[in-house]
């Protein structure tokens, strides 16, 4: 019997939130994983293997046990385990010297920069954007989830982190962010916590115009959109350069949204419609009208399989389903407002119920299942999110906190503290891109090659079968760095199977990303390959066979970096190369 790997989200939990590293590392240049011992000693995400020694997608999605809250009234977005309910880090988001909130516009969750929207990609990495009621144009913050950007050189991450242990980030656990050079923007340059990648601006058309939508669409590109203006402009999510806009929504003013599988950008409007805009073409196919005012925003499939979108209600409709496939409205449940709206990954709707301050959960069909009622200490909820055990927060904006429900049966689980205005209520753990949005898995491994001029030679997978049917996709890529910690800012490069890859670093991070467009059908993996420097027939092993390749070219002079017999990257193949090689050997004796 086959044993599921949904579960190390858990292993990479201990990655992202202690050590920084997303992947096991092996010590080795070349590697094949083949049976459920090999895959183990990589990190599984989101996949299964039953049936055994292959990896596939499971019937229910996850996602990482990370959530990210924004707090406007402090310019600040904190980073939560969503398993201890301890907060691990806490990102200021613009210029600020304060040392407590009292510096900043404290609770005031509409005045400068005020944070609002966030965004989780595929890796767990975090984009927020500030909304700017400073009459700046809105921006957009990238937080890497593993690795950091040593910028002083001093080989030692500096960032923020729960220093005393207490499950909480103070502000001196904070690292700020100073207008350095008094042009009153916040520049790259600016920029001290090295788990900050980048922060970027809209054109300065949208001085005014409100951040106040941000999604990610399939391929990895940001959406943002400009409330007052009603449009949506593209960045890359890799370097936040503009790729394109202003692109027009007229009649929908953008207040949240998600994009689909299929491209189809769904956004709210904080009033009585729904966008429904193709990010493939940049164009608005349509905006349709609805019962009562929208605020949250989520999707999924209902009972019937059909992929739902479905709207907080905050004129006493409960929550409003729009049905993708028949383009019909239904408002399931009457009596109650809500302003937060999340689904799972088995396609159950959570809604907060700002009537009485609590939360309702519905199943997919619209059959009401359990409620939980208001837990001390908060308010109405703001927003809804839903983590990786299923388990249901609310956003409390005006209490400065956090309440949890257990997603089965809405029992309370606590009151947990954020940060001064949370002001998060949109897909705060990603679980709804690895779920209705795109439902995607990835195995992950590093190589630590020991070789300063080590390449990646080539990748190979299913060499044993495995299967991509229609509408499914295996996409491999890897990127690598000179250290370790290094690797979470390098940019991954897509390579094709069993092709020259040369990708340059002594660790080496190779991902396997799994994913379909349509639930229940899924990709096969049933074995990937890595072969480094040393490994000269790209095997995925060294052996005495690459050995004797390299004593055969002794003394060669080669104009290849990127050449397996070149261990020690001097552009000569020599006898320290089969020396250096001959310690990489796979097993004892280089053995076959």
């Amino acid at each position: 019997m086959g044993i599921t790997l949904r579960v190390p989200a858990a292993m990479v939990l201990g990655v992202l939130a202690m050590t920084g590293i997303c992947s096991a590392q092996i010590t080795a240049t070349s590697k094949k994983f083949t049976t459920n011992a090999d895959f183990a000693t990589g990190t599984v995400f989101n996949l299964t293997n039953t049936p055994a020694d292959q990896l596939q997608l499971p019937s229910v999605a996850t996602t990482f046990p990370i959530m990210w809250i924004a707090n406007a009234g402090e310019d600040t977005v904190v980073k939560i385990n969503t398993q201890t309910n301890k907060q691990l880090a806490r990102y200021k988001t613009w210029i600020s010297y304060a040392t407590s909130c009292t510096s900043n516009h404290c609770s005031n969750a509409y005045a400068g920069a005020a944070p609002s929207r966030t965004a989780v990609d595929s890796d767990g990495n975090v984009y927020v954007a500030n909304r700017h009621f400073d009459s700046k144009p809105p921006s957009i913050m990238k937080i890497l989830a593993t690795g950091y950007i040593d910028r002083n050189g001093n080989g030692v991450e500096d960032t923020s982190t729960d220093t005393n242990g207490n499950g909480v980030i103070e502000y001196s656990e904070m690292i700020a962010l100073p207008d350095t050079n008094g042009n009153g923007i916040l520049d790259n340059s600016e920029l001290l916590d090295e788990r900050v990648a980048w922060i970027v601006q809209a054109p300065p058309a949208t001085a005014g115009g409100l951040g106040r939508s941000l999604s990610i669409a399939p391929g990895g590109d940001l959406y943002l959109g400009i409330y007052y203006q009603s449009v949506y402009y593209r960045f890359s999510s890799v370097t936040g350069s503009l790729l394109g806009g202003p692109f027009p929504t007229p009649g929908n003013s953008p207040y949240g949204s998600i994009v689909d599988s299929t491209g189809i950008l769904w956004g709210a409007s904080l009033g009585s419609n729904l966008l429904k805009f193709n990010t493939l073409t940049n164009t608005t196919v349509g905006v349709y009208g609805h019962p009562g005012a929208d605020y949250g925003i989520a999707i999924g499939p209902d009972n019937t399989g059909a992929l739902s979108v479905y709207q907080a209600n905050y004129s006493g409709y409960g929550y409003t389903k729009y049905n993708s496939v028949t383009n019909t409205w239904s408002t399931p449940y009457l009596g109650f407002s809500s302003l937060g709206v999340a689904t799972d990954g088995s396609g159950n709707i959570f809604v907060g119920n700002t009537t009485s301050s609590g939360i309702r959960k519905y199943a997919p069909d619209g059959t009401f299942l359990c409620a939980g009622a208001q837990q001390p200490g908060t308010e109405a909820p703001r927003g809804v999110v839903v983590d990786s055990d299923g388990n249901v927060w609310a956003v409390h904006l005006n209490t400065d906190n956090l309440s949890k429900f257990r997603g089965t049966d809405c029992a309370a689980l606590g009151v947990f503290p954020s940060g001064n205005r949370p002001y998060t209520y949109t897909d705060a753990t990603g679980i709804q891109r690895f779920t209705s949005t795109a439902p995607t898995g990835t195995f992950t491994f590093v190589l630590n090659s020991g070789l300063a001029g080590n390449y990646l030679q080539k990748v190979q997978w299913n060499t044993e079968g495995g299967s991509v049917p229609t509408n499914t996709s295996i996409v491999v890529a890897a990127r690598g760095a000179a250290t370790l910690a290094g690797l979470g800012a390098a940019t991954f490069t897509n390579l094709s199977n069993n092709a020259r890859a040369c990708v340059a670093g002594q660790f080496i991070e190779v991902r396997a990303t799994l994913s379909t467009t349509v639930p229940g059908t899924t990709p096969v993996l049933t074995d990937i390959s890595a072969s480094g420097k040393c490994d000269v027939n790209g095997d995925g092993a060294v052996n005495s066979i690459d050995i004797s390749l390299i004593n055969a070219a002794r003394n060669t002079t080669i104009t290849d970096a990127c050449d397996a017999r070149d261990a020690d990257a001097n552009l000569i193949i020599n006898v320290n190369d089969s020396r250096q090689c001959a310690l990489k050997c796979t097993k004892p004796n280089c053995a076959l």
